[in-house]
């Protein structure tokens, strides 16, 4: 199933990597924190063993990585120019740190074959890693409020003690897409007097081979 707020904010994180290519007329890419592809351009321009690995296989190179990593993306703050590493077939580009004050959400990576990027297309690169660091804000700050919302329903559906109150509750949980109509939901509860003399290890045992039942 996809979550509808994930799938959202992906669609204006691919918006502002191809409107920067597209402006630029390079290959961009948006990498997560270990350098894992989120979402990249269409191929303009010339490209570089690194580049393509990394969008075929969904992963950088562990020497790349390495290389990478030791040049200082990790503690860059602000946009910072990656020079040619020949021997792993690596071109000029500029790394642009996608972070908040709290958190490092990534890198966007735009390859410059010739090594040289217009003051102005830097600054649109730097703007397009600020717009994607408050899609991501935005993202997180909703994803939490939606595991909270969870959370309750979930606790509500706990605590019920007659059937038309589980059946409002599997019906907001339908709602909210964590569940199916044809779904069959269960709900396991320990009696209070029997957990006090039971191990743990022996309870959650018991409910494993219940669910498994």
């Amino acid at each position: 199933m996809v979550d509808p707020v994930s799938a959202d904010f992906s669609v204006r994180m691919q918006l502002i990597v191809d409107v920067l290519a597209q402006t630029l007329d390079r290959a961009v890419l948006f990498d997560d924190e270990e350098l894992t592809p989120i979402t990249h351009s269409r191929q303009l321009g010339e490209l570089d063993d690194v580049r393509v690995h990394s969008v075929l296989q969904r992963e950088t190179r562990a020497e790349v990585k390495a290389a990478l990593f030791e040049f200082g993306i990790g503690s860059a703050d602000s946009a910072l120019w990656i020079p040619a590493f020949p021997q792993y077939n690596l071109m000029p580009r500029l790394c642009v740190p996608v972070r908040s004050a709290s958190e490092r959400f990534g890198y966007l990576w735009i390859i410059v074959p010739d090594g040289s990027l217009s003051e102005h297309g830097r600054q649109l690169a730097e703007r397009a890693g600020a717009d994607l660091r408050d899609v991501l804000d935005r993202r997180n700050a909703a994803l939490r409020a939606e595991e909270s919302a969870q959370q309750g329903l979930l606790m509500r559906l706990i605590a019920a003690e007659e059937p038309g109150q589980a059946a409002a509750v599997v019906a907001e949980l339908q709602t909210r897409a964590m569940a199916e109509p044809h779904d069959v939901v269960q709900v396991f509860r320990f009696r209070p007097g029997a957990a006090a003399k039971v191990d743990p290890v022996d309870r959650s045992l018991a409910l494993r081979l219940r669910l498994a039942a």
